[in-house]
């Protein structure tokens, strides 16, 4: 699609950039929720709390840190939580396909690890 030259289409797009721990929209509000290693720094996630904001058949797409990626990439972040598979399943339980992917990458002598999730309501 030419988006320069759709500009209907480009309208119906909504992009919302808001503190997810003070947002306030009604259940079924959106068909995407994205996070890029933002929720892994808030100690209490509001994962089902996504989920009763995405429409039936919504995505959730997350990347955020494994559990065994190297901790001095994450030195002076504050809180951040490092997950396995098993617990960001936990934390999606309430979503009805949840796909967990894998990426990785040398950093120097380390490894930088992270889960690329997507989830569907």
């Amino acid at each position: 699609m030419n988006w320069e030259r759709d500009e209907a289409a480009k309208n119906r797009v909504q992009f919302v950039c808001a503190d997810v721990c003070d947002w306030e929209y009604p259940d079924r509000a959106f068909d995407c929720v994205l996070d890029h290693n933002s929720l892994c720094h808030v100690p209490n996630p509001p994962f089902l709390w996504i989920w009763d904001t995405l429409k039936p058949g919504g995505k959730f797409f997350c990347v955020c840190p494994a559990f065994d990626t190297w901790r001095g990439t994450l030195e002076g972040k504050g809180y951040c939580r490092t997950a396995t598979a098993d617990e960001m399943r936990e934390y999606l339980r309430k979503f009805s396909k949840i796909e967990i992917g894998r990426a990785s990458y040398p950093d120097g002598a380390h490894n930088i690890a992270s889960w690329i999730i997507e989830a569907t309501k």
